[in-house]
């Protein structure tokens, strides 16, 4: 396979999406992430977490594309939204408008996420309307560490 002229059928590709307690990028572009979770233990619902980072690269393939925005969606195990009101979107000006393949850094600070019960929740993630990315967070009662 030549990797050099690899083109994928989609237009953006997750390289990965996590939730973490903490994530930064420097001016180089280079992510730092702390804390990388995908289980959060409560005495009892509904929950509040005090503020999670939503962290995540997606490869660009689209090389006439200038720019995008980005959408996050929290659901519950009935795909009804946790959010009171939407995460808000996040536009980006993509770098290098003519590659071939770019990658971009999201990094969401989400704060007061409440969870009304035990379960596993979705964080999904769409550019320009396209569902790109998904990840899943399970509130677990805390004596059912295992």
């Amino acid at each position: 396979m030549d990797y050099n002229n690899f083109m994928p059928k989609d237009r953006f590709v997750k390289n990965f999406l996590l939730t973490a307690d903490y994530a930064s990028e420097d001016t180089k572009k280079k992510l730092s992430i702390n804390g990388v979770f995908d289980v959060i233990h409560a005495e009892n619902t509904p929950a509040m977490h005090p503020g999670l980072f939503l962290v995540g690269n997606i490869k660009v393939y689209d090389k006439n594309l200038d720019s995008v925005y980005i959408d996050v969606k929290i659901t519950d195990e009935e795909n009804k939204s946790i959010t009171e009101r939407d995460v808000p979107r996040l536009e980006l000006t993509l770098p290098n408008k003519g590659n071939n393949e770019r990658s971009i850094n999201i990094i969401y600070n989400i704060r007061n996420v409440k969870f009304d019960n035990f379960g596993k929740y979705r964080f999904v993630v769409e550019m320009l309307g396209e569902k790109v990315a998904e990840t899943v967070i399970n509130v677990r009662k805390t004596d059912d560490q295992k």
